[in-house]
């Protein structure tokens, strides 16, 4: 098997996994397509194209998506390992309020 394939398997297994755990957390929900669309398709470019390097983005990308999840819920007052949907997505829609509000001034 190819280094190719395998990175590739690796990141559809990443973002099923991600998807599994967050996908309900995710507001609005038309991001969900795009952000897997993202993910998957910069993964399986940069994987034909630099198959080594490509792991770096692979496995840090979702790093990075978590350590930005954990800094909003303790930013929030949230509990990161469990969060409750319904407080999650009002304060992502508080936080879009609040930068509309501050654009307006």
């Amino acid at each position: 098997m190819s280094l190719f394939w395998l990175n590739v398997m690796i990141a559809v297994v990443l973002e099923a996994f991600g998807l599994w755990l967050t996908a309900h957390l995710v507001w609005p929900r038309w991001k969900v397509v795009g952000k897997t669309m993202f993910y998957l398709s910069l993964s399986t470019a940069l994987s034909w194209y630099w198959p080594r390097w490509a792991l770096i983005f692979i496995i840090g990308h979702p790093l990075l998506g978590l350590g930005i999840h954990i800094w909003l819920c303790h930013s929030w007052g949230l509990t990161w390992w469990n969060v409750d949907a319904e407080k999650y997505i009002q304060a992502q829609k508080d936080w879009v309020k609040s930068l509309e509000n501050r654009q307006k001034q």
